[in-house]
């Protein structure tokens, strides 16, 4: 049985492996249009029931004779949801807030709008970057401690070019670059279409996050992705690093 985008079932003779059926389950799915992926999977062997939660990533056991104690499990048939409520990582709290006071200090000295929201996503991406592998461990926090000025006079000049850098491809970079500068390892082309791809994965998988944290990693991904999801990241993914200026109120007469 077949519910599209909500649940499949397979049952299989007594005795049978449930893991092994759960398996089979799963072997369905490429041949299944995306907007139809069922959230649950519930396999059985007319002896015992389990119900796979794919968005919770977790699943139920019970024997069928016990099947009115867990009526509950199946409310997601006639319309009912569950929620739950999940403590937040201190850590992404204060993440949070430091944001949102770089948000608030940006637009003090100038930026706003559009071009703020581009200036954000670009050091979101430099800390994503360098959180996950792309850049070495700690390059862009050593580039801002050993190339900026302690009072951040020179903080904007700093970070236009580097931005300018990572918009080059390596090859066409000049060859006189400074050698910290020349040390960021990937062009933004590059970095762009592998985010490109990991966003597009994520749009598709929207439904079912717990699967795209199995495959990429949670974490920093997470909070990164949530401030990356506007159409514009996903349909002109290159404006991003399109070279942006602070948009300076204009005094009426």
């Amino acid at each position: 049985m077949f519910w599209k985008g909500s649940l499949l079932v397979e049952h299989k003779s007594r005795g049978k492996d449930l893991d092994r059926v759960y398996a089979q389950s799963l072997d369905y799915f490429p041949g299944i249009a995306e907007r139809d992926l069922p959230k649950y999977i519930l396999v059985s062997d007319f002896a015992r029931l389990r119900l796979y939660d794919l968005d919770e990533n977790e699943h139920y056991e019970f024997p069928l004779g016990e099947f009115y104690n867990q009526v509950k499990l199946f409310g997601f048939i006639v319309g009912y949801q569950r929620h739950r409520i999940r403590e937040q990582d201190p850590v992404n709290i204060q993440a949070a807030e430091a944001i949102g006071r770089l948000h608030d200090q940006m637009k003090e000295v100038g930026y706003n709008g559009h071009p703020l929201e581009l200036y954000l996503i670009r050091l979101f991406f430099c800390l994503f970057a360098e959180d996950t592998g792309i850049f070495e461990r700690q390059q862009f926090q050593e580039f801002i401690e050993h190339r900026t000025a302690e009072d951040g006079s020179d903080l904007a000049a700093q970070l236009s070019g580097l931005f300018q850098v990572l918009n080059t491809a390596p090859h066409q970079r000049l060859k006189n670059l400074d050698e910290q500068l020349a040390a960021f390892p990937m062009s933004m082309v590059c970095c762009l279409q592998r985010l490109y791809l990991m966003q597009a994965l994520m749009h598709a998988y929207a439904r079912d996050y717990s699967m795209v944290r199995r495959w990429i990693g949670a974490g920093s991904l997470q909070q990164f992705s949530a401030r990356c999801s506007s159409q514009l990241w996903i349909e002109r993914p290159a404006e991003i690093w399109v070279p942006t200026t602070p948009v300076r109120p204009t005094s009426s007469s």
